[in-house]
């Protein structure tokens, strides 16, 4: 059977929506699959100075810079004052995980247990 006159305008239009992804798509970097990557870890027993950073760095193989990152905690959670500032990947397999101690007092962190995701 033939196509009418309505049908034959939307067949079109999603046609010119599809070249019009491929045409994107083709301009874009390949990126291929990779399986989620889980690793699991503690926050050791550092002190952060009041009303400072700190910094500590996992090895998370497989993981690249601008790659999307998951830090979940368990039972454990941390010190009150103590709150996750940011988490990134600052190079080829190395996530920096930067706390930050909002009070006024040191605080010693009590070896927490968490996960990074990717």
């Amino acid at each position: 059977s033939k196509i009418g006159g309505s049908e034959y305008q939307s067949m079109k239009k999603i046609l010119l929506f599809f070249a019009l992804v491929m045409s994107l798509n083709a301009s874009a970097q390949y990126v291929p699959y990779v399986a989620s990557i889980s690793v699991s870890s503690t926050i050791g027993t550092g002190t952060v100075i009041a009303n400072q950073d700190f910094d500590f760095s996992i090895t998370v193989t497989g993981v690249i810079v601008g790659d999307a990152i998951n830090l979940t905690f368990g039972a454990t959670r941390l010190p009150i004052g103590i709150v996750v500032k940011q988490v990134s990947v600052t190079g080829n397999n190395t996530v920096v995980i930067t706390l930050h101690n909002h009070t006024g007092a040191n605080i010693v962190l009590n070896n927490a247990p968490f996960t990074v995701k990717k």
